[in-house]
């Protein structure tokens, strides 16, 4: 993927130099942004033209890191001996030893660039390229499916059960096709209908499903247009999976109850098996931020002091009813409701795996989904759950 400034970077302290630190969904967005981190740099937040485009091959670095650091050498050699300032970067590919990139530059200006950094070396010194627990969701939430089973029952099967859940639910990074890969339009249908969209295909615990999830499982406000291309092209076929980092699905007992009137309500029985499903909207609401927050750092010292003043470009925003503001509330509402609808097919999913795994009907498994939880964390306050098996993203 070919990326232009702006991008999202950061400032790290150094005792004597600068350090940054950029971050992407791959190895390979995370170096072009690195690339680009270094262009802005040298900007100094003037604009860059681009003027050439150029592709280059580096062989060198026992690791990652190591290799990150000649990708950047390359084109600080640019810099430095042709004034090309890179504003365009697609890391074509990379492994350790070796990548293939692509840069634009423009040219330096001595007027328009006057405040930029005047870089001279890429130093080793704490270099590293790494996995980053932290990044972006939208409507990351934990559902909780309340059954009629005693756990005691299901243990002696309980390695079946697991087993087809794997099966049913991908998990992991770039974990995908759980269902068939959603058309355009039906994708469309998916940002505006929210879990509305899943529950018509028959993805549901009980006929109650919808009436238990906050806003009915989709925000009025969606509109698919302003979801970009390469945010589409992320999500349509990760409909109905876990994805990575602290995303589970975990069967529970309820061990024990708080309130006994709101448990019995939300069908919570002390020694009954539990469902628990944490996802949110995979790619697709990453992309939504990780683009928001490209369009709207450079732009909030437009809308005033205390916008201008804000220390982090991830905490980048726009007062609500700016255009930009307005765009990204409707792009936010679309993959919230992807991310109701990934946890409406993956309650489906769970509970047909279940009714295979134990040779159930689904009366016998009686799943429900319990009000609320998505929002206030339920289990917490009503009853206690101890897990049986997890299933990590």
């Amino acid at each position: 993927m070919r990326l232009s400034l702006p991008q999202p970077w950061e400032e790290l302290s150094h005792t004597a130099d600068v350090g940054i630190a950029a971050r992407g969904a791959t190895p390979e967005e995370a170096l072009a942004r690195l690339v680009l981190a270094l262009g802005a740099l040298s900007a100094g937040g003037g604009a860059v033209r681009e003027t050439a485009d150029e592709e280059f091959t580096v062989r060198e670095g026992g690791d990652l890191a190591g290799t990150a650091v000649a990708v950047m050498r390359e084109v600080l050699f640019g810099l430095v001996t042709r004034g090309r300032i890179p504003c365009a970067c697609e890391v074509l590919s990379l492994r350790p030893g070796e990548a293939r990139v692509r840069v634009g530059s423009g040219a330096r200006d001595p007027v328009l660039h006057a405040e930029g950094a005047d870089v001279k070396a890429v130093t080793w010194h704490q270099a590293r390229l790494e996995p980053d627990g932290r990044g972006y969701d939208i409507n990351c939430g934990v559902r909780l499916v309340s059954t009629h089973l005693p756990a005691a029952d299901v243990r002696p099967r309980l390695h079946e059960a697991l087993a087809q859940l794997f099966r049913d639910v991908p998990t992991g990074v770039g974990s995908s096709h759980a269902i068939p890969r959603l058309a355009p339009r039906d994708l469309d249908a998916v940002l505006a209908q929210g879990a509305r969209w899943a529950f018509a295909r028959g993805f549901a615990a009980s006929s109650s499903d919808l009436e238990h999830c906050e806003e009915g499982g989709a925000l009025a406000g969606a509109d698919p247009r302003t979801v970009s291309e390469r945010a589409r092209e992320r999500g349509a076929d990760q409909l109905g999976t876990l994805g990575s980092g602290n995303h589970f699905l975990e069967l529970d007992v309820v061990a024990e109850v708080f309130d006994e009137p709101a448990a019995l309500a939300f069908g919570l029985v002390p020694g009954d098996l539990a469902i628990q499903i944490h996802s949110g909207s995979r790619g697709l609401g990453y992309q939504v931020c990780d683009e928001a927050v490209a369009a709207l750092a450079p732009a909030m010292s437009r809308h005033g002091p205390d916008y201008a003043s804000i220390p982090d470009p991830q905490l980048a925003c726009a007062p609500v009813r700016s255009a930009a503001g307005r765009e990204y509330l409707s792009a936010m509402s679309a993959a919230a409701n992807f991310a109701w609808a990934n946890r409406q097919v993956m309650t489906g999913l769970a509970v047909r795996a279940l009714q295979r795994a134990l040779s159930l009907s689904e009366g016998d498994l009686g799943a429900r989904v319990v009000s609320v939880v998505e929002r206030a964390g339920l289990s917490r306050v009503v009853a206690r759950l101890e897990p049986m098996g997890v299933i990590k993203g």
